[in-house]
């Protein structure tokens, strides 16, 4: 919270002297009477009405974004909150309402507008901020314009959350009655239960079979309307499991997902940019699809680029669908390569599986094994397929994915323990720009639990990753390292690959050969995980990703 009890100045000189300004530099950015520090225009909305955003000038902007920063430090959001809070978003907020029976969406009316310089004002007068009278107006209209919050600056999104921070604890309360979820995102209020209609809590909402259609509830309309906000009546839907049901523009029936109509769009619109030209597929994209038209802000930022409205578009839908979809979803990477291919820089990594993109092809001497890209350490492997190498020869050892010969790497040795037979190489950035595994935990394993195996058994050209499932039968100690055993077969050039749970985190390191120094019997099996995490924390190289660490080789013991 900014202090302004360190001055002898007046309150509002003090206040212009904490954001480098005069008191009346900063008059000239705030009064209404000379006010030129907004850019006003008009964007459209879904249903073709027009909404207004204010954005301030760099001057405004930047002792806003100040005040902002100050004013979010003595904010803690309620977990129903989703909107302008890092770490949360719209797709946050959609996940807690996937897969319930009903789901319940209101709408507040003129959100921003509705929080205006009095509420602003006194929001700052009271706790945690305990800012005098004069301080409070002062600061309130650095946040106002046109006496209310505008859509546009950088502190309406968190003085809009603290004036909602009340409504929220009670909505949060209302749902907690009545054993049913809520959240909020800006102005979008959505309520799901896991009951039938009949049996949905009036005093949140009731549904009127006669006219088919819901009613807020009694108690609901009262915590909201005493809070300052009226519910916009167009705008309250209540959809069942055998509707679609949409939570933030997000459907939730069955998992966070975008409409199929959405998707074909993107689709479509990538197949013509590929196939006529950027220029081209705008011109028909805004003259028979487009059904906003471009602001003249709009028009007047891309004037003389033709073309490039349109891929500003595109980018921003792919990237939409991989928000929401996730970074492994098989729609958004067949969209996403065609982005690339489309932009002229085919990106063939898009086409490829997560255990084509971070498992990898071994090369060292005259052996071959497997590793892995794991999340915060660096690639994984057995010390047996690298055994010898050192930080001055490791340049003699290639790694490459399976489908990429023509594209080895030289990775430095990071660490090397013979006695637990595990190593780690640091990636190159090449190897490195892809989505690692994750740890996983294997103190739950047990006897009788699947497991998945990846490796690389006598790889050759065209040679794809091997993915088996197997059963741990027993545990065991291997030369003296525990170690689980199972069934499914891990032969030459496996070693050193991922051994995953069923969440598809890595609990081992797969390995083979035989169980004593006296070339009996080759067995099957993995090293816990935790192994090579406790053997990085002895020699602090935990979270040694991407790093130059000096070499760690242990002896054998």
């Amino acid at each position: 919270m900014i202090d302004f009890s360190d001055t002898i100045l007046p309150s509002q000189e003090a206040i212009a002297k904490k954001f480098g300004y005069t008191y009346d530099q900063l008059s000239s950015l705030i009064y209404p009477k000379v006010n030129k520090s907004y850019h006003s225009f008009t964007i459209s909305k879904k249903n073709g009405e027009l909404r207004e955003i204010n954005a301030p000038k760099i001057l405004l902007l930047k002792v806003q974004q100040t005040l902002a920063e100050e004013l979010s430090s003595c904010y803690t959001p309620k977990n129903a909150t989703h909107g302008f809070i890092k770490e949360r978003s719209i797709v946050t907020n959609a996940k807690k309402h996937i897969g319930k029976r009903n789901v319940f969406n209101i709408d507040l009316k003129d959100f921003y507008g509705s929080i205006h310089f009095g509420r602003v004002r006194n929001l700052l007068m009271s706790k945690p901020f305990m800012y005098s009278q004069s301080e409070a107006t002062i600061l309130a209209q650095i946040c106002c314009y046109n006496g209310a919050l505008p859509q546009g600056a950088p502190t309406s999104p968190i003085i809009s959350n603290l004036i909602c921070w009340k409504m929220d604890a009670l909505l949060q309360n209302l749902a907690s009655e009545n054993r049913c979820t809520y959240t909020r995102y800006a102005d979008d209020i959505t309520f799901s239960f896991n009951v039938k209609k009949s049996k949905l809590p009036s005093s949140i909402v009731r549904f009127d079979l006669k006219k088919d259609r819901a009613i807020v509830g009694y108690e609901l309309s009262k915590i909201i309307e005493e809070s300052g906000f009226v519910i916009n009546e167009e705008k309250v839907r209540l959809a069942g499991k055998n509707q679609r049901q949409e939570v933030t523009g997000i459907t939730v029936n069955k998992k966070p997902n975008v409409s199929r109509k959405f998707i074909r769009q993107t689709a479509s619109m990538l197949y013509a940019w590929k196939k006529f030209g950027a220029e081209q597929a705008e011109h028909d994209y805004l003259d028979k699809y487009r059904v906003k038209k471009l602001t003249n802000w709009q028009s007047e930022k891309f004037k003389g680029a033709k073309g490039e409205f349109f891929i500003k578009v595109v980018k921003g839908r792919v990237n939409y669908i991989q928000m929401v979809r996730g970074r492994d979803d098989k729609i958004y990477r067949k969209l996403a390569f065609k982005l690339t291919d489309a932009l002229g820089k085919p990106n063939i990594h898009f086409t490829k599986s997560r255990e084509e993109l971070a498992t990898y092809v071994i090369e060292w001497m005259e052996a071959q094994g497997t590793g892995f890209l794991l999340d915060g350490v660096g690639i994984v492997t057995n010390e047996h397929v690298i055994s010898g190498i050192t930080s001055d020869n490791y340049a003699m050892c290639n790694v490459y994915r399976c489908y990429e010969e023509d594209k080895k790497q030289k990775c430095p040795l990071i660490f090397a323990d013979k006695a637990i037979d595990l190593a780690v190489l640091d990636p190159t950035s090449y190897l490195s720009d892809v989505k690692p595994y994750k740890i996983g935990e294997d103190k739950y394993l047990e006897i009788g639990d699947t497991v998945k195996v990846i490796g690389f058994p006598k790889f050759g050209p065209g040679s794809t990753p091997n993915i088996s499932e197997g059963i741990i039968t027993s545990k065991k100690k291997i030369h003296g390292i525990d170690a689980f055993i199972v069934n499914t077969p891990i032969t030459d050039g496996a070693s050193g690959g991922p051994v995953l749970d069923n969440n598809n985190e890595v609990i081992g390191v797969a390995f083979w050969g035989p169980e004593h120094n006296d070339g009996s019997n080759p067995i099957n099996g993995f090293i816990p995980i935790s192994t090579l995490k406790n053997a990085l924390e002895q020699h602090s190289l935990t979270n040694s990703f991407g790093a130059k660490k000096p070499v760690k080789q242990q002896k054998e013991k």
